[in-house]
């Protein structure tokens, strides 16, 4: 096995941010040209596995040069949170604390995915909308993510 240095000198070759031609392949599918039997492909992965030793504090995820996931699809949460917005602006006069807003909102749509909430019963615009927010099939965002949403500007 090569010492950490030469390790090292082939991460700034290779799997460095001077030349990311290696990180530009996909993992996965870097991964099915081994197993096909790509010695080429063997030698990138190779070469980012030594490179992911060097520093064993990091993430697997950056490490290898993966992109984080965002989230759920945006088209259903994209609805969802603009309900968690309208919602926030409909029960700002009655809540002017943004924390206490946020807890009620929380609650609101909790209590109404619940079994008891009747659908056919939507005559105020507060209902219709945690309506929405429940016919997203989404969970509802705690408190720190519910704050991140509503003061996100709409997609």
């Amino acid at each position: 096995m090569a010492d950490r240095e030469d390790i090292r000198d082939r991460q700034t070759q290779t799997c460095g941010p001077e030349n990311t031609a290696d990180q530009d392949v996909d993992l996965g599918s870097l991964i099915a040209r081994v197993r096909g039997g790509d010695l080429d492909a063997a030698r990138m992965l190779a070469d980012r596995a030594e490179a992911a030793m060097v520093r064993p504090e990091q993430r697997v995820r950056t490490a290898f040069g993966l992109r984080r996931r965002r989230g759920e699809p945006g088209g259903r949460t994209s609805g969802r949170d603009a309900a968690l917005r309208a919602l926030d602006r409909l029960l700002a006069a009655d809540f002017p604390v943004e924390q206490r807003r946020l807890r009620e909102i929380r609650r609101s749509a909790l209590r109404y995915q619940g079994p008891a909430h009747n659908p056919a019963r939507s005559d105020s615009p507060k209902r219709t909308l945690l309506r929405q927010i429940a016919d997203s099939g989404l969970p509802i965002p705690k408190e720190r993510q519910l704050r991140k949403i509503i003061k996100s500007k709409p997609r």
